[in-house]
């Protein structure tokens, strides 16, 4: 879509999930999981204190809760705009919407 020749750029969609949302989102399982089990082996001072399961399980729901924020985010518009006016048509419309 143009305004005044200035391109609009949907960069996510809503109810959409691309392969980078995945990737985040196994980064985010990642790194929780690996803080329940490094702050627990941490303070015990070795690995046997560590509640794998409870781990896990924060590392998967983390994964989750994350992909699901994506899943339910509005819709991203990246917009190269110099006149007040079609910023304001980005601001208020969809970008599905705002060519009608």
């Amino acid at each position: 879509m143009q305004i005044d020749d200035k391109k609009i750029e949907v960069t996510s969609r809503q109810f959409w999930l691309n392969y980078k949302d995945f990737l985040k989102g196994l980064l985010v399982a990642f790194g929780t999981g690996a803080f329940m089990v490094a702050e627990p082996a941490i303070n015990a001072g070795t690995f046997d204190a560590v509640n794998w399961r409870v781990a896990i399980g924060a590392g998967i729901s983390a994964g989750v809760v994350y992909l699901a924020k994506n899943f339910l985010q509005p819709a991203q518009v990246k917009a190269d705009v110099t006149n007040k006016e079609a910023a304001e048509i980005v601001k208020h419309k969809s970008p599905d919407t705002a060519s009608k």
